[in-house]
């Protein structure tokens, strides 16, 4: 029964990931340690146009970069953030942060999207 308690911490992130993703505006991913999405926001099922829970990171949004940032803030041991170009439908512009929970909490990865797409294109047209 050693494992019961840690299941129960993993259940207990889960429902604090339903229930903290629905208030934040922007798309919220949670990606397990075997890169399958345990969790997305309502945002972030619009952003991708497409149902994401229980599928894997890479095949679910076709983008390679957001794998790569999770695995440069496993590596790193910190929060990483970058400015990726994603092609969802159309090119947008996305700042992504990735940040890794505590192992207690089942070491997921939490990816947090800013569209940047409508300001970059702002920024274009008055240069």
């Amino acid at each position: 029964a050693r494992g019961e308690g840690a299941v129960d911490d993993v259940k207990a992130a889960h429902r604090l990931w339903a229930a903290l993703g629905e208030s934040v505006p922007d798309p919220l991913l949670v990606v397990e340690p075997d890169g399958k999405i345990a969790y997305a926001n309502g945002p972030a099922e619009r952003f991708f146009a497409s149902p994401l829970v229980g599928k894997p990171l890479i095949a679910a949004t076709h983008q390679r970069g957001l794998a790569d940032l999770i695995a440069a803030a496993r590596e790193g041991g910190t929060p990483r953030s970058a400015d990726l170009r994603l092609r969802v439908g159309q090119d947008r512009l996305a700042s992504v942060r990735a940040t890794i929970l505590p192992k207690k909490l089942g070491a997921a990865a939490v990816l947090v999207l800013s569209d940047r797409t409508e300001l970059q294109h702002l920024r274009t047209v008055r240069t």
